[in-house]
């Protein structure tokens, strides 16, 4: 792997177990230093702790109140 400045990861930990789920967050913490920075699209919660910033798309469109819009 080169050395990107910037990671962007979709759903990093899908289907991984807790222990899994550690190792991948300690190596974001280690990796993301400096000028780094990871964008990581996710719905698994247990990442939450390393984030600098969480966006939070259901804030500003809830799905199902949009779905029952539409139907």
């Amino acid at each position: 792997m080169k050395e990107p400045l910037v990671l962007l990861l979709d759903e990093p930990t899908s289907g991984l177990d807790d222990l899994n789920t550690r190792v991948i967050s300690r190596a974001l913490r280690d990796y993301v230093t400096g000028n780094r920075i990871c964008i990581i699209s996710s719905h698994d919660s247990r990442l939450e702790p390393i984030a600098h910033e969480i966006l939070d798309f259901n804030r500003f469109l809830p799905v199902e109140r949009h779905l029952e819009a539409l139907a």
